[in-house]
């Protein structure tokens, strides 16, 4: 059996930069060795939380105020640097736009025209970082749109701290458990922005979320209601509102306001919108809606926003420090044309790099989601890899992206055992506020290397703690 002394020192050192605290919670499980069994965790396993489609890991994460600190400031710096690439590096140019993002000039117009960069900024999403073994935060990912996975970590994370391995250690630790509060923080955002912007304390403030499926939300609706009603008390005890989650169907426009059941909505949450969206968009943009996110999201969500920033890091268009945050959090990545690039001081022909460097590399689809259309060049066979290179470069509508290695962390594995992980941080933002974080795993050198929960990567809770 193994002990302490038996586990790889780099991997403890990961464990230990993010709190010295999931040190000594390796330490009690290898002391109490039933808390190894999977099974001591069925309940968190099994717990039917709203919108459950993923794995869980038994395991949480501990990280410590600093931490926190350092996942938020990453989030929102790369939030704000892809916010401006419309207009510093295209000046709001569409056709511009059109060209590069392969996006028609008629539905690049519809989506984007008669909007600023504040807009764009007051977007909710969430980034996927990995944490590089050189202890960088690193975007490979960013999608500022509402119906990305992981809102109902709040839920999940108080189902983790009733287990008893996880709660018996706390206990006998002292450790003090700082709650996210992800929808008060979310309630919180929405509503202050309202009021700034409507420049009133009068009159109701209401709240839709939309859904294509309220069964996946149903069990949750009580509990938001809860939250949004004490949350808008807060901000604004003599004004009254309401919580909504609706079908976009249900909605109508009338006499320039959006209804529901004729109560009047300020503030609309867009998680799927599909052909509803524009005369919402139209509305906002009068000023009689506070949208979020609308018809953005899918320019937005574009991989080859990272590709923008990455390939003119170096350029006037940035200061220095954006410059360094560029440096910092985008890994290099390049829009798949045939063009004389740079990498690493360099000049290189980019289709034949992809095609001789396909261990270092990963290819992805620049507008599929969950995991599709992703392929870590160590984990392609050469044939496939050299396939899926030439469709790219004919499509133009994938990007290039270094690998970054993961840092590795112990997670619970099979029937009764633990196993070194890569992970994957999923990291919130609501406009210029950090909305907390989650993290999924998966065993090294599995799932093709892609840690996507579609393709069977496991989610695990983070939780914050005093140090």
């Amino acid at each position: 059996m193994k002990s302490m002394n038996d586990l790889n020192k780099t991997i403890l050192a990961s464990h230990r930069t993010l709190s010295d605290c999931n040190v000594r919670f390796l330490s009690y499980l290898l002391t109490n060795r039933e808390y190894l069994e999977r099974s001591h965790y069925q309940a968190i396993l099994e717990y039917q939380y709203p919108r459950r489609n993923y794995n869980t890991q038994p395991w949480p994460i501990f990280i410590n105020k600093q931490v926190k600190e350092k996942l938020a400031i990453s989030a929102l710096k790369v939030q704000r640097l892809i916010t401006s690439i419309p207009e510093m590096i295209f000046s709001y140019n569409l056709k511009k736009m059109s060209e590069y993002y392969e996006i028609p000039l008629d539905c690049l117009r519809s989506s984007i025209e008669g909007i600023d960069t504040n807009f764009f900024r007051r977007g909710l999403g969430r980034g996927d970082f990995i944490l590089s073994q050189n202890g960088e935060m690193k975007c490979v990912e960013f999608n500022l749109a509402p119906n990305v996975a992981g809102w109902w970590k709040d839920r999940l994370e108080m189902e983790y701290l009733k287990i008893p391995a996880i709660k018996g250690f706390m206990h006998l630790n002292g450790i003090k458990h700082n709650p996210s509060y992800f929808f008060e923080t979310l309630f919180s955002y929405v509503i202050s922005v309202y009021l700034k912007c409507s420049g009133s304390q009068n009159g109701d403030i209401n709240l839709v979320i939309t859904a294509s499926n309220l069964e996946n939300v149903s069990s949750g609706l009580n509990d938001l209601v809860k939250i949004y009603q004490t949350v808008l008390c807060k901000f604004a005890p003599d004004i009254k509102g309401r919580l909504f989650i609706s079908l976009p169907t249900a909605l109508v426009l009338e006499k320039n306001a959006l209804k529901l059941d004729g109560t009047h909505i300020q503030i609309l949450i867009d998680t799927d919108s599909n052909d509803h969206g524009m005369s919402w968009f139209a509305l906002a943009k009068k000023g009689g809606l506070e949208l979020y996110n609308g018809p953005v999201t899918e320019l937005m969500c574009n991989k080859l926003n990272l590709a923008l920033l990455s390939e003119y890091q170096e350029s006037e268009l940035f200061t220095k420090e954006e410059s360094y945050d560029i440096a910092s959090h985008i890994p290099w990545t390049r829009k798949t044309i045939r063009a004389i690039t740079q990498y690493c001081g360099r000049k290189i022909e980019l289709q034949d790099f992809a095609l001789n460097c396909r261990e270092q590399l990963v290819l992805k689809h620049a507008t599929k989601l969950g995991g599709a259309d992703v392929y870590i060049g160590a984990h392609t066979p050469a044939n496939v890899w050299n396939q899926k290179v030439y469709t790219a470069f004919v499509q133009r509508t994938w990007v290039l992206q270094e690998r970054v290695h993961s840092q590795k962390f112990y997670c619970q594995y099979g029937d009764n055992g633990y196993a070194p992980h890569d992970a994957i941080w999923g990291l919130f933002v609501f406009g210029n506020v950090y909305g907390g974080a989650w993290v999924r795993v998966a065993p090294l050198d599995t799932l093709d290397g892609v840690i996507n929960g579609t393709r069977g990567a496991e989610q695990s809770i983070v939780i914050e703690i005093d140090e």
